[in-house]
């Protein structure tokens, strides 16, 4: 979860992928550095299922680190396009926008 257990907002998968997404996370970083948006955290190549709108309790949090516990396999899936969003951030939750999409090409 980001940002910690114990505030949980955003639910989120990890990718191992022999380092191409951290490849294409570290070029996005730089290109962003170079037009002046020096990157705020970390790259960290990751899914997200869900987000975590409202303060959950003690029990809530142990509820969902058991159930997340229960999905240690691993399920890999191929990627074949990268869209990029747009999330504004409004009182009534986020909006999001597809800015653009992006075929991947084989290797």
């Amino acid at each position: 979860v980001f940002p910690t257990w114990s505030r949980p907002r955003v639910v989120w998968f990890g990718i191992e992928d022999a380092g191409r997404m951290m490849e294409l996370g570290n070029d996005i970083n730089a290109m962003c550095t170079s037009l002046g948006f020096p990157p705020d955290h970390p790259f960290r190549a990751h899914l997200t299922i869900g987000r975590v709108p409202h303060p959950i309790s003690s029990g809530q949090r142990d509820q969902l680190r058991k159930a997340l516990g229960t999905l240690s396999e691993a399920h890999p899936f191929d990627v074949t396009r990268v869209i990029l969003m747009r999330s504004k951030l409004a009182p009534s939750g986020s909006e999001y926008s597809e800015v653009g999409s992006f075929p991947l090409r084989g290797t």
